[in-house]
């Protein structure tokens, strides 16, 4: 069972009387110190290492009570084993260990270094029973690690503290049965398998959820030791409103893959981009090292995207294209009454969480039934393009401009919408919140005739004739105003008829 020293002295009581003495007629009372203890049998797969501790027995219970190391793994407490009534045999140890890399690599949780570091204490109970395979359930509070989230924000400092509960059997492949952890505005809730060798195999977690933004289940699959672990999100939602998403891979500022692949697959049930802009069914195929990047998929209002994610000095950057730009619009909340149309849309982040830098180009797209453009038109008079509107819609070639999304509102620096039946340039503010437009443009009808005042204009999509009008209030419904005077004043000096349009940050 074990190899050391023993030093004992004791008490052994007994009738003297002739014939067998029945054992319960035989109390003992026994101390000794062990030294020196070494033993491979207690736990198979692990060596138990003792350098001194204390033993206590009875004819009621054998106790062994001391610090000692199971395999890497530092823990005291003490060792019981029942010896009167109906004892199977079965014994336990409770105690405590020090949570740390090494104690965790003696659960095959090796190779977590950016997960955790720092040590805590944990109290454990180590059954062992008739069937010969040890079971430990553990608990701690977590106080004394700092853990984090690679490819997040996420972090527990080690003054705060938490909750950790962990059922594990220990075997040639250790197996942790269950294992919940509740910290700094994480919970998760799994279990683990190991790899032959020890190594980490595959830690599956029902339901993770960080903050306000993440809520899915989470797949860690061990890759061997020299290889960073496969993270695989099989459905759930992420929130990229108050996302935590850590995206330079170390630093990198968009160099390109650094060192092994970090692989990132993503199977969401729902991606929130900003208010009112989610994408159902994404499907990525990601990779963090040198900064997230890869290729996804998904549906806006039905239509199919496509996209490629790369890295820039402030995070991830998107292009997203779809042969449905109407659909898109309306996945999006922006433009409700587009059909069809080709879309190239590009994204790019800035320094404040969740606010991208855009543009955005639409070919061959049709707009039909639009309250705010039919008040435009019936406000100027142009009663054949209404008929178009209310029939098939009205066609436009182009479409392109430049904005900044955030969580709660998009700004149109410019825009620009060119057809045969006319023009329109754009530029304001989208409340995605309230709801709410202020917008200014430039109506020119039968562009492509009035189209040779562009020699004259600032602007795409306005010709040499045109009105200035502006678009307030409620999206569905807005206050729709024209400039009368505006159609005598030819190309550039329409400006002194409206305000200036949105300037661009110099960040």
């Amino acid at each position: 069972l074990a190899r050391g020293h023993i030093h004992a002295r004791g008490r052994v009581s007994l009738p003297l009387a002739p014939g067998p003495i029945p054992p319960d007629q035989i109390t003992y009372d026994i101390r000794a110190d062990l030294t020196d203890i070494t033993s491979d049998v207690i736990v198979d797969g692990k060596l138990l290492v003792a350098d001194a501790v204390s033993l206590t027995a009875d004819q009621t219970m054998v106790e062994i009570t001391g610090p000692a190391r199971l395999g890497q793994a530092e823990i005291s407490g003490t060792w019981r084993l029942p010896l009167a009534g109906d004892a199977s045999g079965s014994s336990v140890v409770e105690g405590t260990i020090l949570l740390n890399q090494k104690a965790l690599a003696e659960f095959g949780l090796d190779g977590l270094e950016e997960v955790v570091s720092g040590e805590a204490r944990g109290r454990f109970t180590l059954d062992f029973d008739e069937t010969g395979t040890p079971r430990v359930d553990l608990r701690s509070d977590l106080g004394g690690l700092t853990l984090g989230i690679p490819g997040t924000s996420w972090t527990k400092q080690p003054r705060e503290t938490g909750s950790l509960d962990v059922s594990a059997t220990f075997g040639d492949r250790p197996e942790v049965d269950s294992f919940k952890i509740a910290a700094a505005g994480l919970s998760a809730a799994g279990r683990v398998t190991t790899a032959e060798g020890g190594s980490l195999g595959e830690a599956r977690f029902d339901r993770v959820r960080i903050g306000d933004w993440f809520d899915a289940p989470v797949v860690l699959t061990g890759r061997g030791p020299d290889a960073p672990l496969a993270v695989t999100i099989p459905g759930g939602t992420i929130d990229m409103r108050t996302a935590e998403i850590d995206t330079s891979g170390g630093g990198t500022g968009g160099a390109g893959p650094v060192g092994p692949r970090q692989p990132l697959t993503l199977a969401l049930d729902r991606l929130i981009v900003s208010e009112g802009i989610t994408i159902a069914d994404l499907r990525a195929d990601l990779d963090f090292a040198g900064g997230l990047h890869g290729t996804f998929t998904g549906q806006m209002e039905g239509a199919p995207i496509r996209g490629t994610m790369a890295q820039s000095t402030e995070g991830a950057a998107f292009r997203l294209t779809s042969s449905d730009a109407g659909a898109v619009l309306r996945g999006a909340g922006v433009f409700d009454t587009a059909r069809g149309g080709d879309l190239e849309l590009i994204l790019a982040p800035v320094k404040a969480a969740g606010t991208y830098e855009g543009e955005f180009t639409i070919t061959d797209t049709w707009v039909m039934n639009a309250p705010a453009m039919a008040e435009l038109l019936s406000a100027v008079s142009i009663v054949g393009l209404i008929d178009q509107l209310e029939g098939d819609g009205i066609r436009f070639a182009e479409v392109d401009g430049r904005f900044r999304l955030d969580p709660k509102a998009v700004t149109l620096y410019r825009s620009s919408a060119v057809g045969a039946s006319m023009g329109i340039s754009l530029d304001g503010y989208y409340d995605l919140v309230a709801d709410e437009i202020d917008m200014q443009g430039v109506l020119s009808p039968l562009y492509i005739v009035n189209a040779i005042g562009r020699i004259l204009s600032l602007r795409d999509g306005e010709g040499l004739v045109g009105f200035n009008f502006t678009l307030k209030g409620d999206v569905d419904k807005p206050e729709v105003q024209v400039n009368p005077l505006s159609i005598l004043t030819p190309g550039v000096f329409r400006e002194i008829f409206r305000r200036p349009p949105p300037e661009i940050p110099t960040e």
